[in-house]
């Protein structure tokens, strides 16, 4: 039971927030076992519909590369595969493909995945990704060394959908409350054993939290934003550590306004760490 609004209300299917919950797996089993059954006598017509889609999708393609530094990034897809593969060539050497991420080794095993994003480094050394494995939306950070092609001993929980390089060593991320809204701006520095520093926290439950790097690199812009409101910060990417305790140096730009949404202008290379400014 919950009140909301001073009404009272009841919900019996509230346990199914909560993937622990002893009867929230067998009630989706159950669920599913019911879907197949009822949609028994319609499987050769499911089968061959599929087939005539696929038939007409060309499965082995390439997107267009867009530059950022010294490389051009691109995915493509593979006949047969079900995940895109994230690739790059140097601007000098273009016949040289380095597949920086592969989504399908990474899903190889689950039988979900999805990813959240791949931010490569300034210099083009290093790689931040984040993925999930098993349909929550809550996603875990990774980083990849792109010289040796290996993943690193860094690995970060419970975060979303952005998150921003300021320079090769220092990452920004977002980290989710109970209720799973982005909530706290976090940095973290490659290799430290330190714990992560707490750059902000947006108390207000209407705002979301989130990072991104401008297309100059001079700058992350912090974006908190609701249904119909929204604020943008900033903060220099020549000085990550400075953004001590409750967002610190981290300037507005754009004020709250009630029923007011801003946003940044400009597009955003495929797969790098930037908008505009």
């Amino acid at each position: 039971m919950a009140t909301i609004h001073c009404e009272t209300v009841t919900d019996n299917w509230y346990y199914l927030r909560d993937r622990q919950h002893p009867e929230t797996l067998p009630y989706l089993e159950a669920e599913n076992k019911y879907t197949a059954q009822a949609t028994e006598p319609a499987a050769d017509l499911e089968t061959k519909i599929y087939t005539e889609m696929v038939g007409r999708i060309q499965e082995t393609d390439s997107s267009v590369p867009a530059k950022y530094g010294d490389f051009e990034y691109y995915t493509r897809m593979e006949q047969g595969k079900q995940y895109p593969i994230h690739c790059r060539h140097a601007l000098t050497t273009q016949d040289t493909e380095q597949i920086v991420l592969d989504c399908n080794t990474l899903a190889a095993g689950h039988g979900y995945f999805s990813l959240a994003y791949d931010v490569v480094s300034p210099d083009g050394t290093l790689l931040a990704f984040a993925i999930d494995t098993d349909g929550s939306e809550v996603y875990r950070l990774q980083f990849k060394d792109l010289k040796t092609g290996t993943t690193l001993p860094d690995e970060i929980p419970n975060v979303y959908y952005s998150g921003a390089w300021t320079d090769n060593a220092n990452f920004f991320y977002t980290t989710l409350d109970e209720t799973k809204r982005p909530y706290r701006l976090w940095r973290h520095q490659l290799g430290s054993t330190s714990p992560d520093q707490l750059v902000y926290e947006e108390t207000d439950a209407r705002f979301n939290v989130s990072i991104e790097r401008t297309r100059s690199g001079k700058f992350l812009l912090l974006g908190l934003d609701s249904h119909a409101t929204s604020e943008a910060r900033y903060l220099s990417t020549s000085d990550p550590g400075a953004s001590s305790g409750h967002c610190g140096r981290a300037c507005r730009m754009l004020n709250t306004t009630p029923n007011i949404r801003v946003a940044s202008s400009g597009s955003v290379p495929t797969k790098t760490p930037s908008t505009s400014g």
